[in-house]
């Protein structure tokens, strides 16, 4: 049974009379999340330093942190200019530095590029095919989960909500939105496209049964996201949805970040079916140590607003 069901609160303030899902998060099995599961990473060659890792050069002479100049030779070879001197290898050559990682991507980028083109399907297959399965939900279902939150097959009496995970040009920067090199370029120029991932998505689901809800967009993350372009893309995206669909609701992802929790209330009253997600990482926070389940719950509960519209 994967364990990594309950790392995270999802939390879901309606803006629409709704029936109640209780649902969780099936991270990491068709969008890769390299930290739950970092041993499928174990295959690749060289696999502390993938696309998109930050590394920092320490001198060993000074023992400082410096600006190397360095020169992309071609894709395979870099060199830096230690002014034409030979390299010792001495702690006091001042072209030895010790490289120090401050950050590592573990996306689905990292394992395609990682792996390579002949590899990496194979990798990915078995991983979607073995790391949820009908054990899983069957589980689920026992337990009155009535809901999963990613794209599934439409049995086990549970309700499905599709969410876009990975955006293009990167929402937060994280590897599960597929970045590249841990940057965030997803804006306004980047709208249209998306809006049209959440047109296709809404086309292929709209008639399924089990269909519950789309979510637009997985943690975009303030600051390098504005509210004014997200509610841009909010809006355009719940009408790509209601061409399609007039019963599915539609979840709009609260900035994560300095963002206001409720930000997003006033734009959401204005819509209908429409569901805001916020995000508690009570897993990662200092207070919730010492909290057991039912306390986590609690605080969760304590801390949502529900507004009714009709």
């Amino acid at each position: 049974m994967a364990s990594y069901l309950y790392l995270l609160f999802a939390v879901y303030f309606t803006v629409s009379q709704a029936q109640p899902f209780k649902a969780v998060n099936l991270g990491n099995w068709l969008v890769t999340e390299g930290w739950m599961n970092p041993s499928i990473f174990d295959g690749i060659t060289n696999k502390d330093l993938l696309d998109g890792t930050h590394v920092q050069l320490k001198s060993t002479k000074l023992q400082k942190y410096l600006a190397q100049k360095m020169e992309a030779q071609s894709e395979t070879s870099v060199t830096a200019d230690c002014g034409g001197s030979a390299a010792s290898w001495e702690d006091s050559d001042p072209s030895v530095f010790i490289i120090n990682i401050v950050r590592t991507l573990q996306g689905e980028y990292q394992i395609t590029n990682g792996y390579g083109p002949d590899k990496a399907p194979k990798v990915l297959q078995d991983h979607w095919n073995t790391y949820i399965t009908s054990e899983d939900f069957n589980f689920l279902s026992s337990n009155n989960i009535n809901a999963v939150r990613i794209p599934v097959g439409w049995q086990y009496g549970i309700k499905v909500i599709v969410d876009l995970h990975a955006a293009q040009g990167s929402q937060n920067g994280n590897e599960h939105s597929g970045a590249r090199d841990g940057f965030q370029e997803w804006g306004d120029s980047y709208i249209q496209d998306t809006v049209a991932v959440i047109d296709f998505l809404a086309a292929r689901y709209a008639n399924k049964p089990s269909l519950a809800a789309i979510e637009l967009m997985n943690e975009p993350t303030a600051p390098g996201i504005s509210i004014d372009t997200l509610i841009k893309y909010y809006q355009a995206g719940y009408e790509a949805v209601r061409k399609y669909s007039q019963s599915a609701y539609v979840i709009l992802s609260n900035r994560l970040g300095p963002a206001d929790p409720k930000e997003l209330l006033s734009f959401a009253s204005n819509l209908n079916g429409v569901v805001i997600d916020v995000h508690y990482y009570n897993l990662f926070s200092d207070m919730f140590t010492n909290m057991n389940a039912q306390q986590n719950i609690d605080f969760i509960h304590n801390h949502v607003l529900v507004i009714s519209a009709q």
